[in-house]
């Protein structure tokens, strides 16, 4: 699937949110299941710091990285959106992301990735899609 990704994108803002988190934390804690919940926890903050990485070493801005959420800014190419899709890929858990010119278009895009069954990069650009694919498509694993 990477040599059918072709996005260039000059400028644009990057938002990943985790997948179902919070009602995974609330399972475990109504449970009490306090050594799960922590090696969730561990998982979750191990991903994200991975993840944050990944994007600052190819020059994107971090503007937040916190729970299971990352914001950045920065020129955003195909070999990026493909590292990106490995890094999140066949996971535990899942994550959604949305790639915006402004930050309107790329929380649509993001919210319209949730909307369409979550584990899926949607690009939203003036408002209007341009590209939506599941992520474990992308990163080559289906």
């Amino acid at each position: 699937m990477k040599d059918s990704i072709n996005l260039n994108l000059d400028k644009c803002y990057l938002s990943i949110d985790g997948d179902n988190i919070g009602s995974e934390i609330e399972k475990l804690l109504i449970e009490s299941r306090i050594d799960e919940l922590k090696k969730f926890s561990s998982t979750i903050e191990q991903i994200i710091q991975e993840v944050s990485k990944l994007l600052t070493e190819h020059g994107l801005e971090l503007i937040f990285s916190a729970g299971d959420n990352v914001l950045c800014f920065g020129i955003i190419n195909s070999e990026l959106i493909y590292m990106l899709c490995r890094k999140i890929s066949n996971r535990r858990v899942t994550f959604s992301v949305g790639i915006g010119k402004t930050l309107c278009d790329t929380y649509i895009a993001l919210k319209y990735s949730k909307s369409c069954g979550k584990n899926r990069l949607t690009v939203v650009y003036n408002s209007k899609i341009v590209f939506s694919e599941k992520i474990d498509s992308i990163a080559g694993d289906n």
